[in-house]
């Protein structure tokens, strides 16, 4: 084996060294060939309990992993085990041992967020960081500042590289992890037959069954219920079918996320086709040679996983408002199929929601935002000249917090008034029926010309028809009361549809500013200096047959229209009184809606200057909160931000800097400049985010339900206006058919016709994490092409076998040899 020209003091690190787990499989071969290199190696790690176990594949015997093991197989530790006395994180263990066996090299096999413990003060010594990547998004925020100060990341498959790739972290190696083929291969069919007989037979099952196995923890991640169910529908029609799950239904793992396999399998009635062997467990279990003997009985049927990666966790108060399609929404409000903006500025559809409790919150304030979440709720940042997640613990004043600019769609280009107002209507028009009331008023001398009678009576007729008067007997009063009652005015037709245009949009603007309906008619009210925009607010009501007043009285003017229908349908869409003031979201995408934005502002607004900084200003007051922020939203959909304050009964909104000379002009301030020299804008515009800055972090130390939803297609959501995310290799070695969700490495691993891929379901969120979840279906299809064709099944498998067997250690350790010798060029 090729050598290199310098040897290291290691200190190893890995979560699970020896037990029976993925890490432990590959810090054992990784540590042995480490060894044959000449480094000398101190093994740490937590959940670490007995001597795990190596099997050599030249001795085909059982070998201590730590300790001085035997001499023709050159492997060298010194034992350093044990729980960490720090809980999981190991921060007291690992720094004495960095301290006292003064390591020239760090070297860690663990998912990346449980590294927090590497000091930053961890002086010139390289740190050689080997991880998975279980999830197709960035997904603990964690890894930013961890990957940061690590000089040499490897992660162990190329579509966990890429994942790498796309966060700015190029410089992450890829390495396959490794096999023994001496080991896992394919046994003669008579051997594995008779390893069958002998573990069947004693249990009276068919020695010719179809095996369907999987090798996992009991884990919330592993999907052991619909693991279960699929199998449960796979053998309904099936007698010759048996499961065998290499697991620990008792483990301590198995306790704490109260999964509970046998109540499963009894409930599904499968309990007579399911073995669990017991000399398996967590801490211990099978030896590889045992292990490459149980995954080639898998060759009599298939390998069968579901295991599902991770995805973002997010966890905010119940009050944190959530920008939704229909509008603006308490978080413990929405519902599955709401749609909410996401990262990319789109709308995505709702697909979970859960809640839980928590004592670990943060308060987190910007420029001019708050908002309380979990200490693990990643933000996405703009920080040391990069975008980035970050937890309120990573977060420190200065950061810039992103906010994707909304993208803009034409939603509706009409409003039907008959989804809004009850009326009578044709596919033209619509108009009221106006029917007698007793209150409704006709003059005594219409009545007398009109019906050709005296004033007597009808004023005995008025008293008639108000019920004042009974047993008349006049016929004449009787006659005049009819015409009365019937003589009701014609109705005032309007157009049924109004056009989302610029003239209605403005007027919009202007009514929710200044608008009011009461007893039958709208009105708006102005100011003497808003004289010069009546002309415009006009055309609106002039093009929809809306009989209009226009009274001037001092320096205040009175825009009255007398429809009732269009009264109504105000008050629905724009709210009823100043405090409920609202748009209704059917504008928020509309091509014109900045005329709305620019009537809005001219109504309520006003334009003034900072005396102390020579700063112009635009601003708009409102009693209604809702609508304070729908204009903030609006408005930041134009690329304008905007803060906004309580000053006693009243918001008001702000729009300063740069950002006010994209609304000046729209605003008829064509001479609106801002002197750059005075200007501060704090809130900046970069690739389609505003960067709102952070002024203060606060831990919060009380229990609270906090909320998550789950997000399809971009893991992601706006809250606040700020952004808030390998046994089957061995059964491939082994020849074995491997069915698997399409999901990270099995679809790199089973590409090609090397598997059988399983169509992602819904996504679930557990333990905090964003995970996919199977397709039923299409499992039990996957699963009964492989039992109904065995022919192509055994070629899939051989497929797969190929291109697996290549991935041997020999075959990986060479890249290690050529990463170690930029390990040494360092050093040096």
């Amino acid at each position: 084996m090729e050598s290199i020209f310098k040897t290291f003091r290691l200190l190893v690190e890995s979560d699970s060294p020896g037990n029976n787990t993925g890490f432990s499989h590959v810090i054992r071969y990784l540590t042995h060939y480490f060894s044959k290199l000449g480094h000398r190696q101190i093994v740490v790690g937590w959940q670490h309990i007995g001597l795990p176990r190596l099997t050599c594949s030249k001795c085909e015997q059982d070998l201590l992993m730590f300790g001085k093991l035997r001499d023709e197989c050159k492997l060298y530790y010194e034992v350093a085990g044990g729980p960490y006395e720090g809980g999981m994180n190991g921060r007291y263990t690992f720094n004495e041992y960095l301290y006292e066996y003064d390591p020239e090299v760090i070297f860690t096999l663990a998912d990346i967020q449980w590294l927090k413990f590497i000091p930053p003060n961890k002086g010139n010594r390289p740190w050689v960081a080997y991880f998975p990547i279980d999830g197709d998004h960035w997904d603990d925020v964690v890894w930013n500042s961890i990957l940061d100060k690590c000089e040499f990341p490897v992660t162990y498959s190329k579509f966990a590289q890429e994942v790498c790739k796309k966060n700015g972290y190029d410089n992450v190696k890829m390495i396959y992890h490794g096999h023994d083929p001496y080991i896992f291969k394919p046994y003669p069919m008579e051997k594995v037959q008779e390893s069958i007989n002998q573990n069947f037979i004693p249990r009276k099952m068919d020695p010719d069954a179809f095996l369907v196995g999987v090798v996992q923890t009991v884990n919330p991640r592993k999907n052991w219920d619909y693991w279960l169910k699929i199998f449960a529908e796979f053998v309904k029609d099936k007698d010759n079918v048996i499961a065998v799950l290499i697991t620990d239904p008792n483990s301590q793992m198995a306790y704490t996320s109260r999964i509970s396999l046998r109540r499963m399998i009894k409930m599904l009635g499968i309990h007579k086709k399911v073995w669990i062997p017991m000399n398996y467990h967590f801490w211990g279990g099978y030896n590889d040679l045992q292990m490459a003997e149980i995954t080639n009985w898998f060759r009599k049927g298939c390998y069968f996983t579901v295991s599902g990666g991770e995805g973002f966790g997010l966890c905010v108060a119940p009050e944190t408002m959530i920008h939704t399609k229909d509008g603006f929404k308490p978080i413990y409000k929405v519902e599955i199929g709401d749609k909410v903006v996401g990262i990319d500025g789109n709308y995505h559809i709702i697909e979970k929601k859960v809640s839980r409790k928590t004592n670990k919150l943060y308060k987190v304030k910007t420029f001019n935002e708050s908002i309380t979440v979990s200490s693990d709720h990643p933000f996405y940042t703009f920080s040391d000249n990069k975008f980035q997640w970050k937890t309120p613990t990573q977060l420190k004043k200065g950061d810039y917090i992103c906010s994707p600019i909304e993208k803009r769609m034409e939603t509706i280009s009409k409003i039907d008034i008959t989804k809004y107002v009850k009326c009578k209507y044709n596919d033209k028009y619509v108009w009221l029926e106006h029917g007698f009331s007793p209150k409704q008023k006709k003059s005594i001398s219409y009545c007398i010309e009109n019906y050709h009678t005296t004033k007597k009576i009808v004023e005995k007729a008025r008293k008639y028809l108000r019920g004042e008067l009974k047993n008349v007997k006049s016929e004449e009063v009787k006659r005049v009361a009819s015409l009365i009652k019937d003589d009701v005015p014609s109705p005032i037709k309007y157009p049924r549809y109004i056009e989302l245009d610029k003239d209605f949009l403005y007027f919009a603007g202007w009514f929710i500013a200044e608008g009011s309906y009461y007893k039958g008619a709208f009105e708006l009210s102005l100011g003497i200096n808003d004289k010069p925009y009546i002309e415009k607010i006009l055309r609106f009501p002039r093009k929809n047959n809306i009989s209009i007043k226009v009274i001037e009285k001092g320096n205040r003017i009175r825009i009255i229209g007398s429809s009732a229908i269009h009264g109504r349908l105000f008050n629905i869409l724009f709210g009823k009184g100043a405090r409920n003031k609202k748009i209704d979201p059917i504008f928020f995408h509309s091509k014109y809606a900045m005329e709305l934005i620019v009537g809005l502002i001219l109504g309520d607004g006003s334009t003034k200057v900072y005396e102390c900084r020579k700063q112009r200003l635009i601003t708009f007051s409102t009693t209604s909160l809702t609508l304070v922020r729908q204009l903030k939203r609006l408005l930041m959909s134009y690329k304008i931000y905007s803060s906004y304050k309580k000053a006693k009964d009243k918001y008001r909104l702000f729009i300063s800097g740069d950002f006010t000379e994209i609304l000046a002009p729209l605003l008829g301030l064509e001479e609106y400049k801002i002197d750059k020299s005075k200007s501060h804008t704090q809130v900046k515009l970069k690739d389609g985010y505003f960067l709102i800055p952070v002024k203060k972090i606060e831990k919060i130390n009380k229990a609270q339900e906090v909320f998550d939803i789950q997000v399809k297609n971009s893991h992601s959501f706006v809250g606040e206006f700020l952004l808030l995310h390998n046994s089957q290799f061995q059964a491939m070695c082994c020849g074995a058919p491997v069915v698997a969700l399409d999901y990270t490495t099995p679809t790199e691993f089973l590409a090609n016709g090397r598997g059988y891929l399983i169509k992602k379901g819904d996504w679930d969120i557990i333990d905090g994490f964003e995970r996919p979840t199977p397709d039923i279906d299409d499992a039990v299809e996957k699963l009964n092409e492989v039992y109904y064709n065995r022919e192509k099944a055994q070629k899939v498998a051989e497929k797969g076998r190929r291109w697996a067997s290549k991935i041997t250690w020999n075959s990986t350790i060479p890249q290690w040899v050529r990463l170690f010798r930029e390990v040494a060029e360092e050093i040096a």
